[in-house]
């Protein structure tokens, strides 16, 4: 099935589809808002935020110009944790960690969040403890060092319909 068919389908005029700008929109947030864990996300390799120490919950905002037919990457990369960060008893149970959540995925006032989780992918080394880099299903939870990658396509709408 073409994009032509996907539009007439799920019954989308042309006008609906590339018109301009359209926002992307996810809350990041920790935890543990007093053990420092770093944040930066890009759009297309374009720094759009960062911070060093997420405290508190931030919405991050990306505005993306769906007039273009452009594979877009949003890449979310998390740094600074430490053994420090988890506390595990004697029977070997994490009692307390640090991670940072992303949830609430909210593209052109449609939540994708599941979506997101689908589609995204996350690699990490377990902080410098593993040899190899492993690349694995994102759950919406950074508790490694490292990053998450969501690709999608503008416009938006016929790539939408080809992943729901």
């Amino acid at each position: 099935m073409d994009i032509i068919d996907l539009i007439n389908k799920h019954g989308l005029t042309p006008d609906a589809v590339g018109t301009g700008m359209i926002k992307l929109r996810f809350d990041i947030a920790p935890t543990n808002g007093d053990l420092p864990l770093g944040i930066e996300v890009f759009l297309s390799d374009v720094s759009q935020f960062r911070s060093e120490h997420v405290q508190q919950k931030h919405t991050i905002e990306l505005m993306i110009d769906d007039s273009q037919t452009v594979e877009h990457q949003v890449r979310i990369v998390m740094w600074g944790k430490t053994q420090q960060h988890t506390k595990i008893n004697e029977q070997g149970i994490i009692t307390q960690d640090a991670m940072l959540i992303v949830n609430n995925v909210i593209l052109d006032d449609m939540d994708i969040t599941e979506l997101f989780y689908e589609q995204g992918i996350y690699y990490h080394n377990f902080n410098g403890n593993a040899l190899l880099e492993y690349q694995v299903p994102f759950h919406g939870n950074l508790g490694c060092n490292g990053t998450v990658l969501f690709t999608f396509h503008t416009p938006y709408y016929p790539w939408l319909l080809e992943h729901m």
